[in-house]
């Protein structure tokens, strides 16, 4: 007994709506096991203000106060972080690839060897942090304030500076926004 059209049609419209069904339940089921992980690593760094090499991608932070916080080699690709105070942190190693630092306070961080590269930094404090052979290749500064910072042998390439401020900062072996590398603050 050959179908009929609307069963035909109904069959069709079952097999494409199971096929669906499937796609998304294992897509899902997938992301679970990340999404666990990041969640305890949150709970632990909420709890002890300490999460060295977690995997924090993605995370909002917003408005957080992670002041003294170590995320020495974490992985915060793609974190929010606006408005989030973060002085005195650690975050040495750190991936921080187009993380919003938007109107953050990091005063005092030690963000060296990290990688701000694409990272938005709209009207961030800098004022005193240590960014030593840090990339922020790409970043946008605008505004920010890397007042009295070291930034010796952070490579700045690519970078759109607006009205960023570097007042006392130390900047020896730079490599600012052309490409060319900066020597005037070296001790002789």
């Amino acid at each position: 007994m050959r179908p009929d059209r609307n069963t035909h049609s109904l069959l069709l419209s079952f097999g494409i709506y199971s096929f669906l069904v499937t796609t998304l339940v294992t897509t899902a089921l997938g992301k679970l096991p990340a999404q666990a992980e990041e969640t305890t690593n949150l709970r632990r760094l909420l709890e002890t203000n300490e999460c060295v090499g977690c995997n924090l991608a993605g995370v909002d932070f917003r408005g957080l106060d992670l002041s003294g916080a170590n995320l020495q080699g974490a992985n915060l690709e793609g974190a929010n972080l606006f408005r989030a105070n973060l002085e005195g942190a650690n975050l040495i190693n750190a991936n921080l690839l187009k993380v919003n630092f938007s109107y953050a306070n990091l005063q005092a961080a030690v963000l060296n060897q990290a990688n701000l590269d694409q990272a938005h930094l709209v009207a961030a404090n800098f004022r005193n942090a240590t960014l030593v052979e840090t990339s922020l290749r790409k970043a946008l500064l605008e505004e920010t304030d890397f007042s009295g910072a070291v930034l010796v042998e952070t490579n700045m390439q690519d970078a759109i500076l607006i009205s960023a401020n570097f007042a006392e900062a130390t900047l020896c072996g730079a490599i600012i926004w052309n490409g060319l590398p900066y020597y005037r603050d070296c001790d002789p």
